[in-house]
């Protein structure tokens, strides 16, 4: 079986743990399909996706492509593809390219779907408060994440994990589970289990406007927002008209009756043990890791011990 033609889809992170997986197990990745090379990194030089990175290093036909169009059927026909997978691609896939491999088309989706079909299970998953989530292999039909359920490991989110704490979970999971499933689905063990529509929830695409803070906000949500968003697009808010970034933070309860005559934003305190104390709506927030416009992320402690003076200032400005 692990004589397959594969062509792999996927672009870094999450995809280049899985395609190293199945490199090391021996299947033959007949070709890998990514996307285009982008400026990165404060070098702001032309960098190619990890996935592509390893292809190359272990000599795996790779293509770059902005947009997989119905004719890129003719490149699966020329490599003789047997089977595609698709792990955290970011497209949707035309009809005819998902349908021509003789054993279809897979996806491993980070969600336990039909929960949190769309682009950002991971951060849906903490935005939306859940206790558990997971992992899905399935198999694709031309509809967004609404394929056969082919298997499913649950994953328990812990209090107080963000994003980051999801996605290594996922990342050390993912690659072992497909191992074991691809195998099995080849040999016709695995019974595909149509999903149940009615039981769908979606999430949707970030853009990097979506981690603005609005101050005038719960706390919950405020903190629950700065989680979910700590790997991309993070939250931001504005320090005397600097960028600050926020990547961790937690719900503050220990207030006094003077919160009240505070305005939304404003720090008013520091405590040395939980974090930078800001005024929301109804209560306040700790914020315990944090990047200042031009600096390093940092824990609060390293923060306010190079900028002080921070009592009073109003966050958002």
């Amino acid at each position: 079986m692990k004589n397959i033609r594969i062509a792999f889809f996927g672009t870094a992170g999450l995809s280049k743990s899985v395609l190293e997986a199945l490199y090391n197990e021996k299947y033959n990745i007949s070709l890998v399909i990514t996307k285009p090379d982008k400026i990165r990194g404060r070098g702001k030089k032309l960098l190619p996706t990890s996935v592509k990175q390893f292809a190359l290093e272990h000599n795996i036909p790779v293509v770059a492509l902005e947009k997989v169009n119905p004719d890129f059927i003719d490149l699966l026909k020329e490599y003789r593809i047997d089977i595609s997978l698709v792990v955290a691609f970011g497209q949707i896939l035309p009809a005819e390219v998902i349908d021509y491999p003789q054993y279809g088309s897979l996806n491993l989706h980070a969600s336990l779907l039909p929960q949190l079909r769309g682009a950002s299970p991971i951060q849906s998953a903490i935005l939306f408060g859940l206790k558990r989530t997971g992992i899905t292999l399935q198999k694709m039909k031309f509809k967004m994440d609404a394929g056969d359920i082919l298997a499913q490991e649950e994953i328990a989110i812990l209090e107080n994990w963000g994003a980051e704490d999801l996605l290594k979970v996922v990342i050390e999971t993912s690659p072992t589970f497909v191992i074991k499933k691809i195998p099995l689905y080849l040999e016709g063990k695995l019974t595909p289990i149509p999903q149940d529509d009615s039981k769908a929830t979606y999430c949707y695409s970030l853009k990097k406007s979506d981690g603005l803070i609005d101050w005038n906000t719960d706390a919950v949500r405020i903190v629950r927002k700065i989680l979910a968003f700590n790997t991309w697009p993070v939250c931001y808010t504005y320090l005397k008209g600097n960028i600050l970034r926020l990547f961790k933070a937690t719900v503050y309860s220990n207030l006094s009756k003077e919160i009240d005559m505070l305005k939304p934003g404003e720090i008013f305190d520091v405590d040395k043990k939980i974090g930078i104390l800001v005024k929301v709506k109804g209560g306040a927030v700790a914020i315990q890791e944090l990047q200042l416009q031009n600096k390093k992320r940092m824990n609060f402690i390293d923060f306010v011990n190079g900028y002080r003076n921070i009592r009073g200032i109003i966050l958002g400005k």
